[in-house]
């Protein structure tokens, strides 16, 4: 049964969102209303993303069968994953949720660079992106409200980060 106002993404299903684990243990609804309560500014924001920039892939695991390069962690993360660290924002504690993309057509830089410009520029970008990790080959967006007091990292409403 499909619950009411519970986002789901127009562009994604939800074995994009989480890993199969997840999806064996709660089913699709209960997953969509996890996430919803995790980060539905984040949802939307990733529908936004792909229509602004795109194709791209945040976990493929449902369509690439090679473990190699099947993607199943690149959204939320649970326990039982071999690098799991309960203070990244992929584990969804810290009153947030975080997602790794890789674009089809453009660099993850080329989309930081376009945001950038876009949110200092009086440019839409959605406020569930609060913050950017740099100097990564993929985009991770998260929805953080953490407030950092390194003032000059941040792009309009969004902070950009290197760990």
């Amino acid at each position: 049964m499909k619950l009411a106002n519970v986002y789901r993404c127009q562009h994604f299903c939800i074995e994009e969102l989480v890993p199969p684990i997840v999806l064996k243990a709660l089913g699709e609804e209960l997953c969509w209303v996890l996430l919803n309560i995790l980060g539905a500014d984040l949802l939307l924001a990733l529908d936004w993303l792909r229509d602004q920039y795109g194709g791209m892939t945040i976990n493929n695991y449902k369509w690439v069968k090679n473990p190699l390069k099947s993607r199943k962690w690149s959204g939320l993360r649970v326990p039982s994953w071999k690098s799991y660290n309960p203070f990244s924002m992929h584990a969804g504690l810290k009153g947030g949720l975080a997602f790794d993309i890789i674009f089809r057509s453009m660099t993850a830089e080329q989309v930081r660079q376009d945001i950038k410009l876009l949110s200092t520029s009086g440019g839409y970008v959605p406020s569930g992106i609060k913050r950017i990790e740099e100097g990564v080959s993929w985009l991770h967006v998260d929805g953080s409200d953490k407030v950092y007091p390194n003032k000059d990292r941040y792009f309009g409403h969004i902070y950009f980060f290197r760990p």
